[in-house]
């Protein structure tokens, strides 16, 4: 490395003497005069050389892609909210029909028609030591092709941030997804970040929410990561045709280094997933889809309905719902048949169009819950007790303890 900087350093200082510059010329072989010349070039040399491998390294951000499995350890550190608003969870496949005006196939992500999808979430964090900055995707000056609007998000993304790909066991390509594009933003610490040598702590480890950036103020601080959740529209690859199998999810970013960072060898990672036979009748992909057979029971993932927005709640505090008139606190609420409750952790709602707001899943799974129930005060209407979380909104998702049967389940009240 020491003799790489030199040999930079001489043709550095032959030039500028070639052009015209202030050194004096060698003296002639021999000559007394060029050893002397010669030792105060070596010695200035060496000067330079040693300034340059002492001089500071330039702080930069470092972005490492990570496709979520959904078994990480470190997952159990994110909050149960953001967990399931962004979709930490292990890679799914589903079945969508789409029309040919639909959003996502204008914007290339899918074709039109019936189409095999294997959704997946992708968190990026950024591990340097320095923040990436973006700031407003429509400030002055900026070149015009470096962000575009997305009529799917109804957000700027930074143009063609990952590219996604299914390649098989010898790293072939069976199936492309395309170059998505991204908002980049601070979507929660990273828990694997590399600590500050000065602090001894994580970077940004005290950052207020309120300085976090968000869409329309792109940024990743370090020390924190970005999120995005396997329900987002074009969050997938087009598995259509794919033979069953074992393949891997291999997601690159920053492939055309438009953004400055201090390390690209780490912008490629894989997963390995399974893909099943398609079937004529596929799986329900969401608890939100109809159940395809007889099932019973709250732990069930098919057949749920969801409240249109999440509701309130004071962190930490006590909170019981339900749509049992004979429980304590249950006048005015109506209950039908045998329905089931399940409360999700949820996030706050984005406004219409809102920019910088990445809208939280509308359900979650029975693992994933805060608290379910089945009957309770003596009979089969449900009202259920739990601790509201961090973030103070939760989601109701109601259904028929047997899938497809009658119930109405009104919830009034909220104690």
């Amino acid at each position: 490395m020491r003799t790489t900087l030199r040999a930079l350093v001489l043709s550095s200082t032959l030039a500028t003497a070639a052009c015209g510059g202030d050194a004096d010329p060698p003296p002639p072989p021999g000559d007394a005069a060029a050893d002397a010349s010669g030792d105060a070039t070596d010695a200035a040399l060496d000067a330079a050389l040693d300034a340059a491998l002492d001089a500071p390294r330039k702080p930069m951000p470092n972005l490492v892609p990570l496709v979520i499995g959904g078994d990480e350890p470190w997952l159990s550190e994110i909050p149960a909210d953001i967990r399931t608003g962004y979709g930490f969870r292990a890679p799914r496949i589903e079945t969508r029909v789409f029309s040919a005006g639909a959003c996502e196939v204008q914007e290339g992500c899918t074709l039109p028609g019936s189409r095999r999808l294997l959704r997946f979430t992708l968190a990026t964090p950024n591990r340097g030591d320095a923040d990436l900055y973006l700031g407003s995707p429509t400030m002055a000056m900026r070149a015009a092709d470096q962000f575009e609007f997305s009529p799917c998000h109804r957000h700027y993304h930074l143009r063609g941030y990952a590219d996604y790909r299914l390649v098989n066991g010898e790293g072939r390509e069976v199936a492309r997804g395309h170059k998505q594009s991204f908002c980049i933003e601070d979507t929660n610490q990273d828990p694997n970040a590399p600590t500050d040598p000065a602090t001894g702590e994580r970077r940004n480890a005290n950052l207020d929410r309120s300085e976090a950036y968000v869409c329309s103020n792109q940024g990743l601080h370090a020390g924190w990561l970005d999120a995005y959740g396997q329900h987002l529209e074009c969050q997938y690859i087009d598995i259509t045709g794919v033979a069953p199998g074992r393949y891997r999810i291999r997601a690159t970013i920053n492939s055309d280094r438009v953004l400055e960072e201090s390390d690209y060898t780490d912008n490629v990672t894989e997963l390995e997933v399974e893909v099943p036979a398609a079937t004529g009748n596929p799986p329900p992909a969401t608890p939100l889809d109809a159940c395809n057979t007889s099932m019973t029971g709250m732990d069930r993932e098919c057949g749920w309905t969801t409240e249109p927005d999440p509701r309130t709640c004071t962190a930490g505090a006590t909170v019981t719902v339900g749509c049992n008139p004979s429980c304590e606190g249950g006048a005015g609420s109506r209950c039908e048949g045998n329905p089931v409750v399940r409360v999700c952790p949820s996030t706050r709602p984005c406004a219409q169009g809102a920019a910088g707001c990445v809208p939280s899943l509308p359900y979650c799974t029975a693992a994933e819950s805060i608290a379910r129930n089945d009957d309770s005060c003596g009979n089969q209407c449900s009202q259920v007790t739990f601790v509201c979380p961090p973030s103070g909104f939760y989601r109701l998702l109601t259904a028929s303890f047997s899938a497809g049967e009658a119930y109405t389940c009104r919830f009034p009240f909220a104690m």
